[in-house]
């Protein structure tokens, strides 16, 4: 049992890599408030749901990986640039 808990685990920790990856495709790199919220998910269900939704997110506040406020302080991403 311990060791299906494991595997569960490292699964999370490979789904989280992936989706970091995306997400610094699509808006440029994090700001460190956006890491702690992705590192911090624990499902499945909301890694996919965000998944599918980094394509159509105008923001990271809209996918609820950093506050509004925080993200009139972040740099552009590359979708920013001309």
């Amino acid at each position: 049992m311990a060791g299906h808990k494991v595997e569960q685990e490292e699964m999370l920790a490979e789904v989280r890599i992936l989706l970091l990856h995306e997400l610094e495709s699509r808006f440029g790199d994090l700001p460190p408030e956006a890491r702690m919220r992705m590192e911090a998910l624990v499902s499945f269900d909301k890694i996919v749901e965000l998944t599918f939704a980094i394509g159509t997110a105008p923001d990271l506040a809209t996918l609820g990986l950093v506050e509004l406020v925080a993200m009139e302080n972040t740099p552009p991403g590359p979708q920013d640039t001309i």
